[in-house]
């Protein structure tokens, strides 16, 4: 067995908890044999709850082989106790796990509206796009082509209100339309 040893501070403070309710003081050799005697008792439970645990062919340690243990060693006494902790156990894990589901679904809410509004966006520039190649298209022979927007002899489509297009030169220096 290797050096396991329980959190001196938390069991310290623990105990105590427990016996200043009695005005008593302690001393730090009563302090070591209870952490001592706790260690052994769970060492001996854990390694009975293995051993009925490996009986049954089982490779996970539950808390029905941790009882099972307690029955053999005759610590029936304890049983009730922690049959009652272990119910209340489970129903806040139960209940942890519903708020998380519940935030899972909340994060999925949330992400389908931002992939909404992405979409509505993507789609949105996918539209001016459009309408800026129809209005960048050279224009047609046809009277149909020409409309108020659309300046004579220069082929191009000016978008309506106060927008233009602005063409680059060769030389560097840019025509406004």
């Amino acid at each position: 067995m290797g050096d396991l040893n329980l959190p001196k501070a938390t069991l310290s403070a623990f105990i105590k908890e427990v016996v200043n309710d009695e005005g008593l003081k302690i001393t730090p050799e009563f302090t070591n044999l209870i952490i001592e005697i706790s260690r052994d008792y769970i060492h001996t439970i854990a390694g009975e709850a293995n051993r009925v645990c490996l009986e049954e062919d089982k490779k996970t340690i539950s808390h029905d082989f941790v009882f099972k243990a307690l029955t053999n060693l005759k610590l029936m006494d304890h049983i009730e106790e922690l049959k009652l902790y272990q119910e209340s156990c489970s129903k806040e894990i139960k209940i942890k796990g519903k708020s998380k589901s519940r935030e899972t679904e909340e994060n999925e809410e949330e992400m389908r509206e931002e992939q909404r509004k992405l979409l509505e966006s993507i789609r949105d520039q996918q539209i001016q796009k459009e309408i800026a190649s129809k209005f960048l298209a050279p224009a047609g022979n046809g009277k149909d082509d020409m409309n108020e927007e659309t300046k004579p002899g220069d082929g191009k489509k000016n978008p309506p209100g106060n927008l233009k297009f602005i063409q680059k030169e060769d030389n560097d220096n840019y025509e406004e339309y």
